[in-house]
């Protein structure tokens, strides 16, 4: 019975949350995929790992990473079934989630540019190439992991009602009342 009970109230929004950032994360690397699937069938590239170096080789996770991260700007700032001035706080731990948000979006930013500058063939920047690949990717998954967890937070509070919440607290309450000692 517990676990039926905590699977409702905590693994129903994880699995909404999965199933809509899963879906975001498919349709933004739809350019990745279709270059992979595409280097193969012409026999471009030899391997689906060359094929997916390749692919992401110019930074195009960095940008990608901010395409996860958009929507959690919103999810943030806006009550349900209001329109509130923009971007007002309605979030538990929203200003921690907002910092993440900031640190996130630039750091991908600032690694996008300094990865398209140093590409550029007249830049005297050297940086280097498998750290910029490698940082992409963590960037990028730390991108859907913050997408995953803002967003089973916004489930769990579209689902919250204030009327059960305090019905089942006191009834609690009640219980634990009247089976202390006296």
């Amino acid at each position: 019975m517990l676990s039926v009970k905590w699977w409702s109230s905590k693994g129903i929004p994880l699995y909404h949350a999965a199933r809509e950032v899963l879906t975001i994360a498919i349709i933004t690397l739809t350019p990745v995929w279709a270059g992979v699937c595409l280097s193969l069938l012409l026999r471009e590239l030899p391997s689906f790992q060359v094929a997916l170096h390749a692919n992401t080789d110019r930074g195009d996770l960095y940008l990608l990473a901010t395409a996860m991260l958009a929507p959690l700007a919103l999810y943030i700032s806006v009550r349900q079934n209001a329109l509130p001035k923009p971007f007002t706080i309605y979030f538990p731990g929203g200003w921690f989630f907002i910092l993440l948000l900031v640190l996130l979006f630039g750091s991908s930013v600032i690694l996008f540019a300094v990865k398209r500058i140093a590409d550029s063939p007249t830049s005297t920047l050297k940086i280097d190439q498998e750290l910029f690949f490698h940082l992409s990717y963590i960037v990028y998954a730390l991108s859907v992991g913050l997408s995953l967890v803002v967003t089973s937070i916004r489930y769990v509070l579209d689902a919250l009602k204030p009327e059960e919440t305090f019905r089942e607290d006191t009834e609690d309450f009640v219980a634990a009342w009247s089976r202390r000692e006296r």
